[in-house]
């Protein structure tokens, strides 16, 4: 991202820090409220493995295009569409331990997580 936003972009280091921060607050607001939504979809009797697996693929999904975007734009869109992809950074990384834990299951929750981490 730095290297984008300053050479690319003509940010100076200063801007290129602010935006760099905006998208980890960005992620830092996205990620637990979007696993408050995980457990109130699971509580209402929704299945586990759709949430879950829903949630990331939406959030891997959203991050993708939004950073493919950033290609094709100048630099204001550039600088907005890495933002939102933060938030779906930050949606996707909610239920990444969750996934192991819930599908993987008491035989293979430890060796799932061992893999991904």
């Amino acid at each position: 991202m730095p290297l984008l936003l300053v050479r690319e972009h003509g940010l100076d280091m200063a801007q290129m820090a602010m935006v760099g921060a905006c998208v980890y607050a960005l992620q830092a607001v996205a990620a637990p409220l979007t696993g408050w939504l995980c457990d109130r979809l699971i509580a209402r009797g929704h299945s586990p493995d759709r949430v879950l697996k829903g949630i990331m693929n939406l959030g891997l999904s959203g991050a993708a295009a939004t950073m493919a975007g950033c290609a094709f734009a100048g630099p204001q869109l550039s600088i907005g569409l890495i933002l939102v992809a933060g938030v779906f950074f930050g949606m996707q990384s909610a239920p990444l331990g969750a996934i192991s834990q819930t599908i993987g299951g008491p035989r293979a929750a430890g060796q799932w997580m061992g893999v991904q981490n």
